[in-house]
């Protein structure tokens, strides 16, 4: 992803609404040539342009979780066609599942599991995290100043070492 990003900063393209459909198959194109030893491409095959494709079509499939910047509602990379897809890449060549799924049987007590974990731990997790996070705060704060000792009777402040 670092990758994309820095390509289509070096296209001049500042922020992700100005990223169109052509920029993300050009992006495809360059990252899917196999280079040889003396710079020149050799090679691109499916596997390589599935790869190089999924950067641009995982920013759009998951845009809404971006705060900031995100690409254009209507955007499709590759025309809304998946990597393997778009790449031209048969299930012969690896496009199919090769492990079967997990039975039900399995999955349920897997994820009653999780969502206890989830249920239980995550809110000690959260605390410890913020209580984490205000300790940092704190620190790039630096020490704060001392407040100084409240005033004696008669409105002197009392002395360091004098009986008080």
């Amino acid at each position: 992803m670092s990758e994309l990003i820095r390509w289509f900063r070096w296209r001049g393209i500042t922020d992700l609404e100005q990223v169109t459909n052509y920029h993300c198959t050009a992006y495809a194109d360059l990252r899917a040539e196999k280079l040889g030893d003396d710079g020149e491409a050799v090679a691109d095959s499916p596997s390589t342009r599935a790869v190089a494709m999924g950067a641009p079509i995982g920013l759009a499939q998951y845009r809404e979780l971006f705060r900031g910047q995100r690409l254009r509602a209507d955007l499709r990379p590759v025309d809304g066609a998946s990597a393997a897809r778009g790449s031209g890449q048969t299930p012969e060549l690896g496009g199919a599942n090769k492990v079967q799924p997990l039975s039900s049987e399995a999955q349920q007590p897997l994820l009653a599991a999780v969502l206890h974990m989830i249920q239980t731990l995550a809110p000690h997790i959260l605390s410890e995290a913020e209580a984490e996070a205000e300790a940092k705060r704190q620190r790039r704060r630096g020490p704060q100043p001392h407040l100084q000792q409240a005033p004696q009777a008669g409105g002197v402040p009392a002395q360091p070492g004098a009986p008080g």
